[in-house]
């Protein structure tokens, strides 16, 4: 917290608990989206509360908009469990209303180490450069607020191609 004169000085701490939110700023233009709980988003154009499943956006000279609902998760269950490096990547269905999707891959469930974090228009698996091994697969849908939806998580395993067998037989000649 700022203390008039410009001098910075701590003055407290907040936390919260309960509630899953998500907040993202670029430049003058945010966004706010509840998980589960609820918000409260104001600035000095306006204010807005946002219950679990909906979100804002607003900017330095906009007024948070009225609560939208936010995307349903994707549905990953049709994607194979193992993919094979260098083959060509599945795709999953459509969200309704969808204008673009993050996809994003870590080597444990909550994400607590992100290795890729990709924001797509396609419904295509975009797999970065990773070694074989096993991954988790965040996905959610986007939509034209710039509003990210609910998540679907994953576990995928990743696979090298095996190399071509060398030709034993018959002899050479």
């Amino acid at each position: 917290l700022h203390e008039a004169g410009g001098e910075t000085n701590e003055s407290g701490v907040t936390s919260v608990r309960g509630t899953i939110y998500r907040v993202a700023s670029l430049g003058a233009d945010a966004r706010a989206e509840v998980i589960d709980g609820s918000v409260e988003v104001r600035n000095g154009l306006g204010r807005v509360a946002l219950e679990a499943g909906t979100g804002t956006v607003f900017s330095t000279g906009s007024a948070p908009t009225a609560p939208t609902p936010l995307l349903a998760p994707p549905v990953l269950a049709e994607l194979p469990s193992s993919l094979r490096l260098a083959q060509k990547p599945p795709s999953f269905p459509a969200v309704p209303g969808a204008a673009a999707y993050r996809q994003q891959y870590a080597g444990d469930a909550n994400f607590d180490l992100p290795l890729s974090d990709l924001r797509t228009e396609d419904t295509l698996l975009h797999i970065p450069a990773l070694t074989a091994g096993d991954y988790f697969l965040r996905v959610r849908a986007i939509d034209s607020l710039g509003l990210e939806g609910r998540d679907t998580v994953r576990a995928l395993r990743l696979q090298q191609l095996l190399p071509a067998p060398d030709a034993c037989a018959p002899a050479d000649g």
